[in-house]
C-alpha cells in the first residue's frame, strides 16, 4: 500500500484508504446535477478543517482538509484497513484541482 503523510501544524498523520472519486453526473426531477470530484481517506491522528501538506514520493502538495467524521467506533473496524482504528475521515482539496492531485498521487491512471 502507498504511504501518504499529512502534516497539519505540529500534527503528522499517516493517511490510509486514499481514494479518488471523479465528477459524476445524475438526473433528478428533470434537472441535471453534478457531484464534484473528490479525494478522501482515513487518518491515524485527529485533524482539523484547514490547510495542510500531503507528502508522497518525495513531493509536498499544499492541500486543504475537511474532516467529516471523527472518532470512528471500534465496532466499525475493517481488518483490511491499513489502520485498524482510524481516528477521522477526511476529504482533501487542492487548488489545481483534485483530478490533477489524483494523477500526481497515482490514484488516477493517465491515458
Amino acid at each position: 500500500m502507498e504511504e501518504f503523510t499529512l502534516r497539519q501544524g505540529d500534527v503528522i498523520a499517516k493517511i490510509s484508504n486514499l481514494r479518488y472519486r471523479p465528477d459524476e453526473g445524475f438526473q433528478e426531477d428533470n434537472t441535471w446535477h453534478v457531484d464534484e470530484a473528490s479525494i478522501a481517506g482515513e487518518s491515524d491522528k485527529k485533524l482539523t478543517n484547514g490547510s495542510a501538506s500531503l507528502e508522497y514520493g518525495g513531493k509536498k502538495f499544499p492541500i486543504t482538509v475537511s474532516v467529516f467524521e471523527v472518532d470512528i467506533p471500534q465496532d466499525d473496524e475493517d481488518e483490511d484497513d491499513e489502520f485498524p482504528n482510524p481516528v477521522c475521515e477526511i476529504e482533501i482539496g487542492y487548488t489545481e484541482g483534485v483530478k490533477q492531485l489524483a494523477k500526481s498521487l497515482g490514484l488516477l491512471r493517465v491515458r
